[in-house]
């Protein structure tokens, strides 16, 4: 299988302070160029052209430094294995801990006969709005109820007034 080349890092110049942060600029540009350049090699390699001697064998394989890697020695990679395997404990117990913090939380919520949590502050304020609205439709209702019988009332009296036991006056 054929190996990707490392990504490379690239190295951003500094803002130019002075003559030789200038010229360090311009190392870095042409550092970063010159590896862009053997990256384009290594991904399209002439495969058909023969060596023609040491010198351009040299200088068509050494493109490939890309992908080397230095030899890391035991007792680094075991002092980073070692950090490794404490930075997972220690975020291991701290996510435990928040676990237990929060479930802790959720079952004290849980247990309360009236929840605290912003949702029932929300069914509350829903539940008053309905009450609000119940009772101002209440209101109408007794009000039509008051309009109604008022206007009965008015509507009897109008056919009793009508109904008079001497309309024209027969027995004077």
């Amino acid at each position: 299988a054929a190996q990707q080349p490392n990504k490379l890092t690239r190295i951003e110049p500094k803002p130019v302070q002075n003559a030789a942060s200038t010229q360090h600029n311009e190392l870095i540009q042409r550092v970063n160029k010159s590896l862009e350049g053997d990256r384009e090699a290594v991904q399209r390699p002439d495969c058909n052209t023969p060596f023609e001697s040491f010198p351009d064998a040299f200088r068509k394989l050494m493109k490939y430094h890309i992908f080397f890697e230095p030899d890391t020695k035991d007792s680094y990679i075991k002092r980073v294995d070692k950090l490794h395997d404490e930075i997972s404990t220690k975020l291991s117990r701290r996510k435990d801990n928040l676990f237990k913090k929060y479930y802790s939380r959720i079952m004290e919520d849980a247990t309360r006969p009236i929840p605290k949590s912003a949702e029932s502050s929300v069914v509350v304020t829903i539940l008053q709005q309905r009450l609000l609205e119940d009772k101002e439709e209440l209101q109408k209702m007794k009000d039509e109820v008051r309009k109604a019988t008022a206007a009965k009332a008015r509507e009897e009296q109008r056919e009793t007034e009508n109904i008079s036991p001497n309309p024209g006056g027969e027995f004077d």
